[in-house]
């Protein structure tokens, strides 16, 4: 089963056999996100080998398949430092290969609001209301999306914009993983340092009460002088 053979690649994080198992046209989709569409299975070596190379203990689960003709329904979670993901994708296989598939693959989310605030945002009336909490607050949970021992406390969290602190203690990665931005950020340090590197982009040296915008699709290298402690929010452009 290619599905099968696909997982074992990526936990192999074996370049060359995870490439062998497109055909030399794929065609891919991610309909949530058309911008990210390409053909070819050059950009496929070029995509994973940035992901193998940046995420070195990434490990996928291939959760469900379900096979009809020459198309396969896969449900998948990734794994790894700075990465949780989850979600399925749709193969159309020619010829013991995947000739196309639809991706429908999300970071998973930590912390939301919960389901009365994702159906007011579909429903275009989410209401922030009016949330009070503390610089000093005690609750804090672990951030994933981040990594290299981040914690996070969410003020709120809307689906369009969403607005909380994030600290990094004595004994956390005083250079976590890069992020990439996920939406626009607005941030404003409150302890610690930060040197942060944009691909592309200027290079920032932060001190306490030093304000920041960094663009949705932004790559971040981050150097932290721990403790570190910002707030931030999290917005779509135009929002």
């Amino acid at each position: 089963m290619v599905a099968a053979a696909l997982a074992d690649a990526m936990n192999a994080r074996d370049i060359d056999a995870f490439v062998a198992l497109f055909a030399p046209d794929y065609d891919s989709e991610q309909p949530a996100h058309p911008d990210r569409a390409f053909q070819g299975r050059d950009q496929v070596r070029t995509n994973w080998s940035a992901i193998f190379a940046g995420v070195p203990d990434f490990r996928a689960e291939l959760t469900d398949v379900a096979v009809d003709g020459d198309t396969a329904w896969t449900e998948w979670r990734w794994h790894g430092t700075g990465l949780e993901m989850a979600g399925v994708i749709v193969m159309t296989v020619r010829d013991g290969l995947i000739a196309r598939a639809r991706l429908y693959v999300e970071a998973v989310e930590q912390g939301g609001a919960g389901i009365d605030a994702a159906v007011r945002e579909m429903a275009g009336s989410a209401d922030l209301g009016v949330v009070v909490s503390n610089v000093s607050t005690d609750d804090w949970q672990s951030d994933p999306e981040i990594g290299g021992g981040a914690e996070e406390h969410v003020l709120f969290d809307t689906g369009a914009m969403r607005a909380g602190l994030s600290r990094f203690g004595v004994d956390a990665d005083a250079e976590p993983p890069p992020w990439v931005l996920p939406q626009t950020q607005v941030l404003l340090v409150l302890e610690g340092r930060a040197h942060i590197e944009i691909e592309g982009g200027p290079t920032l040296d932060l001190a306490p009460g030093d304000m920041a915008t960094l663009p949705k699709g932004a790559v971040t290298h981050w150097h932290l002088t721990l403790p570190f402690k910002e707030l931030w929010v999290l917005a779509d452009a135009g929002r």
